[in-house]
C-alpha cells in the first residue's frame, strides 16, 4: 500500500505545484471535477463497506456527538468568518447535488459489494495523492505571498474553532449521556483522523469505544462533503468542519466550492491538526 502521511501529502501538493509552475501545466477543470468525483465515491464505498452492524450499538451517541459537532463547528466559525471573505462567486450556499449523489452511490456500493473493501484500501491512498497532485496542477498560479499570508490567517482561526468546538461537543456529550469527560474528548479530539482515534482510543478504553471514536470520526468526513456546500457562506465554519481531513481527502472538496483561495488554508489548518491530534488523544485518554 502506497503510504499516506501528511509529508507525502505535502511533498506531492508541492512538487505538482512546481512543475505546474516551470511547465505552465493546467488541467482542464473538468478533469479535477471528475477526479475529485472519484476520491468522493471511493471514500464513501469504504467507509459503508466497514460493516454498519456495529453502528446498532453506538448510534445514539455517535449522532448526538455528530450533532454537537457541527453545531459548535457552525456557530464558533460563523463568529470568527465576521469581516472575513466568504465564498467565491458562483460557490453555491446550498448541497451541492453532484457531490451527494456520489456519496449516495458510494454507500450503495459499500453496502451492495463488500468485496469491493481491500481494493478500496489499496487503492484509496493512491487517489488521494493523484487528487491532491490534481489540485496542485489546477491552482499553482493562484498561490503566492499574498495567498499564504491570507491563507495563515484564516488557517489558524480554523484552527482555533475546530478544537475549542471538539472540547465543547465533548464536555456537552458527556454531560447529556453520563459518559466519562476523557472518553467524550477522546471521540471529539479525534478531528477527523478515524483510522488513528479508532485504534488509540479502543487501545486504551476497549474495542466499543474505539469504534465509536472511528465511527463518529469517519463519519465527520463524510458530513465534510456533504455540508461544505451548505455552509459555504462562512469559511471559517467550513474548513473547521473537515478537521484534519482538510490537507488530504477533503482537500478537494474545498478547491472545487470555494476555489484557488481555499487550498492553503485547508491545508495549513489539516497539517497543523494532523500533528496536533495525537498528543491531545493522549492527554484525554492517558488521564483516565
Amino acid at each position: 500500500m502506497v503510504p499516506l502521511d501528511s509529508w507525502s501529502v505535502v511533498t506531492v501538493f508541492v512538487a505538482s505545484v512546481v512543475v505546474g509552475r516551470a511547465l505552465r501545466l493546467s488541467l482542464p477543470k473538468a478533469f479535477f471535477d471528475v477526479s475529485v468525483g472519484v476520491l468522493v465515491w471511493a471514500i464513501s464505498a469504504w467507509a459503508a463497506s466497514s460493516g454498519l452492524e456495529a453502528l446498532k450499538y453506538s448510534l445514539a451517541q455517535t449522532l448526538l456527538f455528530l450533532a454537537a459537532i457541527v453545531c459548535y463547528v457552525v456557530v464558533l466559525g460563523a463568529l470568527a468568518s465576521r469581516g472575513a471573505a466568504h465564498a467565491r462567486a458562483g460557490a453555491r450556499p446550498r448541497p451541492n447535488v453532484y457531490l451527494l449523489a456520489l456519496i449516495a452511490v458510494g454507500w450503495a456500493s459499500g453496502l451492495s459489494a463488500g468485496w469491493l473493501r481491500p481494493y478500496l484500501s489499496e487503492a484509496l491512498p493512491v487517489l488521494v495523492l493523484a487528487v491532491i497532485a490534481a489540485t496542485g496542477l489546477t491552482m499553482h498560479s493562484a498561490l503566492s505571498v499574498a495567498s499564504l499570508r491570507r491563507g495563515g490567517v484564516v488557517a489558524l482561526k480554523a484552527v482555533a474553532v475546530t478544537l475549542a468546538s471538539a472540547v465543547l461537543a465533548g464536555l456537552t456529550v458527556a454531560a447529556l449521556l453520563g459518559l466519562s469527560p476523557h472518553y467524550a474528548l477522546s471521540v471529539t479530539l479525534g478531528l477527523g483522523w478515524y483510522s488513528f482515534a479508532g485504534s488509540f482510543v479502543a487501545q486504551f478504553l476497549g474495542p466499543e469505544q474505539g469504534f465509536t471514536a472511528f465511527l463518529v470520526n469517519i463519519l465527520r468526513e463524510q458530513l465534510t462533503f456533504a455540508l461544505v456546500p451548505v455552509i459555504s457562506r462562512f469559511r471559517v465554519s467550513a474548513i473547521s468542519l473537515g478537521g484534519a481531513t482538510t490537507m488530504d481527502n477533503t482537500l478537494p472538496v474545498y478547491a472545487y466550492v470555494y476555489g484557488d483561495d481555499a487550498v492553503v488554508p485547508s491545508i495549513v489548518h489539516g497539517f497543523l491538526l494532523t500533528f496536533l491530534v495525537p498528543f491531545l488523544e493522549a492527554l484525554v485518554v492517558r488521564a483516565v
